[in-house]
């Protein structure tokens, strides 16, 4: 966010006077420049920029930690408004922040806080502040080097690539450039890759680190926000699942979602395996189980082999309720839906979470 809001809000600020596609930079005078100076100087980019292209963002994030790593909520905070690093702002960070450190190890500890020396760096002499500090340039670090490789990932979306960037943190940056999605196959694979380094190095590492962070941390989508309203849009998709209106194939639970969508004539069509479904279309919807939209894809881990590679879907047609295609079609209430779901689908066990293909309709 930080290294492209400057370049869009100038271009907002500016395009009234100066900045064309055809010309670029040539009517750009000396008074121009020095304007575009003095806002640039005195503006809080982060924030500002936040607000203007995350200005959906509702809902909460929240970490489910222990009272001890409650209790360094105040430090964590003071921290990460010190360093102003990471690309949103410092406050999009704290919960996550206390979900990695519950993890890491035991705050009381004043030996070793979070256990830098134990995963990190045995020689290193820390303190508090210092260890949350050392964390959380970790963190910010495998950030960048996942911009750098794929592109933005977003604080608000507990999703394979958040999770990537959350491991990077255990294995280092060059983990994160790697791998764009976490799952828990290919972190064993790089810790047995590397298994002997670490002994080298008198470290420990643990490969199921962004799993356990993960299940401490809910997030809501970015654009994932719900007002409440039943477009014509979503009522079309609800009656056709709710009604069985297309039939489907035993076990083609993504192919039936996309011809329900396809049926109702949606604005956006859903493409690709179950899992796919959710990587893909993750910043539209929420992990949360709450408020969810009808005529949502609802994404879940599946049962068995099938699960473990490509997860399952349904549609949420409200009250509770989800219509699906798997063996056969069926309509469960949403906590039958999730609790026959066991499979460890690219790091998910369960309920993963809902996403509307092109944003829910207004």
């Amino acid at each position: 966010m930080k290294r492209t809001a400057i370049i869009l809000l100038l271009s907002v600020i500016l395009s009234g006077n100066v900045v064309h596609a055809a010309d670029g930079f040539e009517r750009w005078d000396e008074e121009t420049k020095r304007n575009a100076w003095d806002v640039y100087v005195v503006t809080e980019w982060t924030k500002l920029g936040n607000r203007l292209m995350f200005g959906r963002v509702s809902g909460e994030i929240h970490a489910d930690v222990s009272a001890a790593a409650r209790n360094y909520e105040t430090l964590v905070i003071e921290v990460l408004e010190s360093m102003d690093g990471g690309v949103y702002d410092s406050k999009d960070y704290v919960e996550l922040m206390l979900a990695i450190l519950d993890v890491i190890g035991n705050p009381s500890d004043y030996s070793d806080p979070y256990q830098i020396n134990r995963w990190f760096n045995p020689e290193r002499e820390t303190n508090q502040e210092d260890s949350i500090r050392y964390v959380a340039q970790r963190l910010f670090a495998a950030e960048s080097a996942y911009f750098d490789a794929y592109g933005e990932v977003s604080p608000y979306t507990n999703n394979g690539a958040l999770q990537s960037v959350i491991q990077g943190i255990m294995y280092g940056t060059q983990y994160t450039r790697e791998n764009q999605e976490y799952t828990q196959e290919s972190s064993q694979s790089w810790y047995d890759a590397h298994h002997q380094e670490y002994i080298d190095s008198g470290v420990e590492k643990d490969p199921f680190f962004a799993k356990k962070v993960s299940d401490l941390y809910t997030t809501v989508g970015v654009t994932g926000s719900y007002n409440g309203t039943v477009t014509e849009e979503m009522q079309r998709i609800v009656d056709i699942a709710s009604s069985h209106g297309v039939s489907g194939t035993s076990g083609m639970c993504a192919e039936w979602v996309t011809r329900v969508y396809q049926a109702a004539g949606a604005s956006t069509i859903p493409w690709g395996n179950a899992i796919d479904m959710w990587n893909q279309y993750s910043s539209t919807g929420s992990t949360s189980m709450s408020n969810i939209p009808p005529g949502a894809i609802v994404c879940g881990s599946g049962v068995g082999a099938d699960g473990a590679q490509y997860g399952h879907v349904g549609i949420y047609i409200g009250n509770g309720q989800v219509a699906s295609q798997n063996d056969v079609y069926e309509i469960e209430t949403l906590e039958q839906w999730c609790s026959w779901q066991t499979a460890n689908c690219q790091g998910h066990v369960g309920w993963i979470g809902w996403v509307y293909p092109g944003g829910v309709p207004e």
